[in-house]
């Protein structure tokens, strides 16, 4: 394993030296999940990677495996929720004997035009100087929405996972968001991404539709026809994971992560006494987002 995983860093020009006490701690982790054998698929996929996008997504399913597996909560890899489903769902824990989760992972970068100013700046000096106004806040919202979307639904709108809605069956998405707005995403953003600009104070608001948000009838028909598009996503997902990593953006450090989880659920599908105790039972084990930023 330590040689694999140093060769599949060093394709990535990571300093495997230099570094060498992060990678034994990620090591650790990749052994404990080999040792459950129910994710050989998994570290042979990450091992495997030649591009680093790719290879982060993998890290990323990594670490949040290691983060109930550890804990003693089994979860199920790659799972197909009905039998004639052609796609696979990353993950299904069984909440109780009649209740299970599946979870859907989305790692979302930050944008292009970002890292290359960033990089470009870096080039010339030592640091980098990017502010985001309030309509680039609006876009990465927008940004972080169409992504989620995707995990579930083409662009079209049609479904492309999480066809089962049966009673006991809850479908969560789980993205990962420390890399959005220059590492300053807070709970706030999470909030107005799903419930819009109703569910925060109208410091934070920035004219956004919510994928949850339920709109009244006199609503303007542009408004209505974005809605229109989310609605496989409020018939289907039961809510979303939010996770960010402790210490903000992770650099270059991005096998060195300690995950805080927030989950905002749908109110469209799930009763209150259904949230709490979806929430309570992963906020059990799970570090939870507890702070505004």
């Amino acid at each position: 394993m330590a040689t694999k995983l140093n060769e599949a860093l060093a394709r990535f020009s990571v300093d495997t030296l230099y570094w060498a006490g992060i990678i034994y701690s990620f090591r650790q982790k990749l052994e404990f999940l080999f040792d459950t054998t129910r994710y050989n698929k998994l570290l042979s996929n990450l091992l495997a990677q030649e591009k680093m996008d790719q290879f982060k997504c993998y890290v990323f399913e990594v670490l949040f495996a290691y983060d109930f597996e550890s804990k003693g909560h089994k979860l199920d890899y790659e799972v197909k929720q009905l039998s004639k489903a052609q796609s696979l769902i990353d993950f299904c824990y069984n909440l109780d004997n009649y209740k299970k989760l599946y979870f859907e992972l989305r790692l979302i970068n930050q944008r292009n035009k970002i890292s290359e100013s960033i990089e470009l700046q870096l080039k010339n000096s030592d640091f980098f100087e990017i502010s985001l106004d309030g309509e680039d806040e609006k876009n990465e919202i927008a940004r972080l929405q169409s992504l989620i979307l995707s995990k579930c639904q083409g662009k079209d709108g049609n479904p492309i996972k999480f066809y089962d809605v049966r009673k006991g069956i809850y479908n969560i998405i789980v993205a990962y968001v420390s890399e959005l707005k220059l590492g300053m995403i807070d709970r706030y953003d999470c909030l107005l991404a799903m419930y819009g600009d109703p569910a925060v104070a109208s410091v934070y608001r920035r004219n956004v539709v919510g994928l949850y948000q339920k709109l009244p009838q006199n609503v303007p028909s542009y408004a209505k026809k974005y809605c229109d598009k989310f609605e496989h996503f409020r018939q289907a997902i039961h809510g979303v994971l939010f996770v960010k990593n402790r210490n903000g953006r992770n650099n270059r450090r991005y096998i060195d992560l300690d995950l805080e989880y927030l989950l905002v659920g749908n109110i469209n599908l799930l009763k209150k006494q259904e949230l709490d105790l979806i929430d309570g039972k992963l906020s059990s084990f799970l570090e939870k987002w507890t702070n505004n930023n």
